[in-house]
């Protein structure tokens, strides 16, 4: 049981050491850019809800929408459906489709 505690005390020991160099290895420049990092991630959430909705109601795919307004896919997703949308079932457009089965 000893040899196992002194292990964990040593790996614990380890990450702190690794944790600490890591911290003082961050750039000025680096911090910079993790603060640009996250205001382009406020500026990218500047379309509402409503407009989602409107352009998706409007025809546009989930997809469209996202890349026209420098969002993730899955923040278009969120948005039309907080703005009350109901998203298109994907599979409806298919039915019908498939190829017939061969005899």
């Amino acid at each position: 049981m000893t040899n196992n505690q002194s292990l964990l005390d040593e790996a614990k020991d380890l990450f702190r050491r690794s944790r600490a160099e890591l911290e003082n290895a961050v750039t000025p420049d680096m911090r910079a850019t993790q603060t640009d990092n996250s205001q382009r991630r406020k500026r990218q959430m500047s379309i509402s809800a409503q407009a989602a909705g409107e352009q998706y109601t409007s025809g546009l795919t989930v997809n469209d929408i996202a890349i026209r307004n420098g969002i993730t896919y899955s923040q278009a997703r969120k948005l039309i459906v907080d703005s009350g949308v109901t998203i298109r079932d994907a599979s409806s457009r298919l039915k019908g489709r498939t190829r017939s089965k061969k005899s």
